[in-house]
């Protein structure tokens, strides 16, 4: 097995060692890759894996690797999808809101623009204190431009930055700030429904988000979950009320400790409240680390994107006791001079010490010698003391911190049997869903099937109704060409007829005019005798009348 591997990063070769952060790896070797949180959620230092592999660090959309989590384990070749934006600048405080007890909106008027994206954080840095990530938000009131940045800020007991809001940072102190960053911001252009789920300040990169889909899209489906340890948390509550004013928009505020105050607050954790997911929703989840887990393994069991943004305590924001303090409380009170010298321990002896004399000491230097002695058994009785109370302190922190680790482990147990509990509703709610899903295929088959049957008789009723006509189109004519025929026959016969009847009139005719001509030659014949008859009477008769 090679111990070491080729990695390229936009187009830049390296070779690094096997098991090595890539993050670490691209850095040790010259290569740019911008990072923040160096914990896998702030999204800054993801990469495309183009080709080879890595062993952890999976995004949230596949093929991207978080470079600070992910381990080198072959060849492997990688792109930054887009150059880092992120800059420096700077500002001063303009206002400061309080949004509720505990959290404070902080307006900063900058010098030049900082380009963002909905959902996305900046780096704070308020001259003199250290530097804190807050999300880049929206004004619960008014409109931002293009030189103001508003944030929602939590303000921590004994906070080192936020417990000096209002106090040492007021309106005009000077803020640097650095970024953007994250990877968990809105995503234009897409017609999935939005489920966006908040915990505490983790509602000002949500409310933002929010803001921007709905200036993209007013008919956009949207639920909205925002929880909080108490009522008191809900500082978010107008925001809400605004968001509720947009028709597609279901809101659904959650508290996790019973109250009276109103019916609309819902009771339980956000997770909760999660409505039916399809592998087309797209997630965004901000706050508590635990809420943010949950509602991402949801996500990854129906296929559903999201896009996580946990807010993870700053281990600097509280101001710690040094060691020497500490070590000074584990000691008894000491208060005259006397005592105070005794504090003067392991002081530097020489290493040669004087021989003992053999002969009688005076009594200046027995009395120097007993309280030299005096002086070291109260030494080490200071130091059995100081042993004695630095074992007790020990005892009480080991007992303190065997009591934090059962405490750990019960939250741990707990959060295993929510998440467990979780996850057996996510499954029976996917068991549900594909039962539904088999009935609706049962019923869209069974549909399917009377819809053919239906069609079937249909067509079977239009085939028969055509045949039907076909016959009766072949009857009538049939029937027209037999009356024709007939007609045919009965005009020929009638014709015939007609042809022998003149045949036979003709025939008769020229019988009659045969006939006839035969009496006409045979009167013609006799005709002439009987004339010369007649007139031989006319002239008999003649000459009768004359005489």
């Amino acid at each position: 097995m090679a111990r070491s591997h080729e990695i390229t990063v936009n187009g830049q070769s390296f070779v690094a060692r096997r098991g090595e952060l890539l993050l670490d790896a691209a850095l040790n070797n010259g290569i740019d890759l911008p990072y923040d949180c160096r914990a896998g959620h702030c999204g800054t230092c993801c990469v495309r894996l183009v080709s080879g592999e890595v062993q952890g660090g999976e995004g949230s959309e596949p093929g991207i690797v978080h470079a600070c989590q992910c381990r080198i384990v072959g060849d492997a070749v990688l792109e930054k999808d887009q150059p880092s934006s992120v800059r420096t600048v700077e500002g001063v405080v303009s206002s400061l809101r309080p949004l509720s007890r505990e959290v404070m909106e902080v307006s900063i008027k900058t010098n030049r623009a900082l380009p963002y994206h909905a959902g996305q954080y900046a780096q704070v840095h308020f001259r003199g204190y250290p530097s804190r990530p807050f999300s880049i938000t929206h004004p619960l009131r008014g409109n931002p431009n293009s030189r103001s940045v508003c944030f929602h800020v939590r303000r921590m007991k004994n906070g080192r930055v936020s417990s000096s809001l209002g106090k040492r940072i007021k309106p005009g102190h000077r803020v640097e700030l650095t970024g953007p960053y994250g990877s968990a911001h809105f995503r234009p252009n897409l017609d999935s429904r939005l489920i966006l789920v908040a915990t505490n300040t983790g509602f000002a990169p949500i409310w933002s988000i929010a803001i921007a889909a709905l200036r993209e899209d007013p008919e956009r489906t949207m639920t909205i979950i925002a929880g909080g340890r108490s009522i008191e948390s809900l500082y978010m509550v107008p925001a809400l009320v605004q968001l509720a004013r947009f028709p597609n928009v279901l809101v659904v505020p959650v508290c996790s400790t019973r109250q009276t105050l109103s019916r609309a607050v819902k009771p339980g954790r956000p997770t909760d409240y999660l409505p039916g997911l399809l592998p087309t929703d797209v997630l965004y989840a901000c706050g508590a680390p635990g809420m943010v887990d949950s509602i991402k393994s949801i996500a990854a069991q129906v296929g559903a994107v999201c896009y996580a943004d946990p807010f993870l305590p700053t281990t600097k924001d509280t101001i710690e006791e040094s060691v020497l303090t500490r070590a000074m409380g584990w000691l008894p009170v000491i208060t005259t001079r006397r005592r105070m010298g005794l504090l003067a321990l392991d002081r530097p002896r020489n290493r040669r010490e004087q021989p003992m004399l053999t002969y009688r000491m005076p009594e200046a230097q027995v009395h120097r010698r007993a309280e030299a002695e005096a002086h070291r058994r109260a030494e080490a009785q200071v130091r059995r003391r100081a042993e004695a109370e630095a074992h007790r302190r020990a005892e009480a922190q080991a007992r303190r911190r065997a009591e934090a680790e059962a405490h750990r482990r019960a939250e741990a147990e707990v959060r295993r049997r929510a998440e467990a509990e979780v996850l057996r509703r996510a499954e029976a709610e996917v068991l549900r869903r594909a039962e539904a899903d088999v009935q609706m295929t049962a019923e869209a088959e069974a549909h399917r099937r009377a819809v053919a049957e239906v069609q079937r008789r249909a067509e079977a009723q239009a085939r028969r109704r055509a045949e039907a006509q076909a016959h009766r189109r072949a009857e009538a004519e049939a029937r027209r060409r037999a009356e024709a025929q007939a007609r045919r026959r009965a005009e020929a016969q009638a014709r015939r007829r007609a042809e022998a009847q003149s045949y036979r009139r003709a025939e008769a005719q020229a019988h009659r005019a045969e006939a006839q001509a035969h009496r006409m030659a045979d009167a013609e014949a006799f005709g002439m005798a009987d004339a010369q008859v007649f007139r031989m009477a006319d002239a008999r008769v003649g000459s009768h009348y004359r005489s």
